[in-house]
């Protein structure tokens, strides 16, 4: 048995899909030359016929995961998040004055309470007026 361990390259988006493959394989051999009446019969050791349904093999590998029993990630994720801004809790704003500052940090933190949540993505929607600078982004375990 040959035993291969694939790594995907980071960043890669589908290592939650399986990877499907397709074996197939021949015997390389030299042609049989007609035999002359009455001649000597080649060695039918050297020329080995080929199972042509055992040529070919499909087969799926997937990808390691700490899902459970059934593979499937049942995640529990919550969201909270907060800008380091005066807030008016009045009203629940917070309050931006235009020049008193040059960034403005957006704090969130992602908890989950059940099994992994591999590949997840957090859109976070802004006002056309600002740009959003990742630079600065921290991820924690």
């Amino acid at each position: 048995m040959i035993l291969h361990f694939l790594h995907p390259q980071e960043g890669s988006r589908y290592i939650l899909r399986a990877l499907r493959f397709k074996l197939t394989y021949e015997i390389i051999q030299k042609e049989p030359r007609p035999v002359p009446e009455g001649g000597p019969l080649p060695n039918i050791n050297e020329y080995p016929i080929l199972n042509q349904k055992g040529a070919l093999r499909k087969f799926e590998g997937t990808f390691a995961k700490d899902c459970g029993n059934d593979t499937i990630c049942n995640s529990d994720l919550h969201v909270t998040g907060s800008l380091e801004l005066e807030e008016d809790t009045s009203r629940g704003v917070y309050l931006l004055r235009l020049g008193e500052y040059d960034t403005v940090p957006l704090l969130l933190e992602v908890t989950n309470r059940k099994e992994p949540a591999y590949m997840t993505t957090l859109y976070v929607r802004h006002n056309e007026a600002l740009f959003f600078d990742p630079t600065d982004s921290e991820v924690s375990n």
